[in-house]
């Protein structure tokens, strides 16, 4: 039985980007981005603004994520994340 992908992702660059364009071009794996926070919300981005939130809490708070993928370039904000996330199982 497979198990369903349902990936938080913290950040949207380059790698961020690259990693929807990857998601949603495979079919080897049944996997999916369900939220995106980001930290300008003034930046153009190539997806829905539905996607994006600018509170941590919507991605560490979701039961249904089971994948939180940091991608940040702030080390502190980003041991935070990884921290809180891994404290939550």
């Amino acid at each position: 039985m497979r198990t369903n992908l349902t990936i938080g992702l913290f950040g949207f660059g380059v790698v961020g980007v690259g990693l929807y364009e990857v998601l949603n071009r495979s079919k080897l794996l049944n996997a999916s981005i369900k939220s995106i926070v980001v930290k300008d919300p003034s930046k153009k981005r190539v997806i829905d603004s539905s996607y994006f939130s600018y509170d941590k809490a919507v991605i560490l708070n979701d039961t249904e994520i089971n994948i939180v993928v940091e991608l940040i370039n702030d080390s502190e904000a980003a041991y935070a994340i990884v921290t809180e996330a891994l404290k939550k199982g």
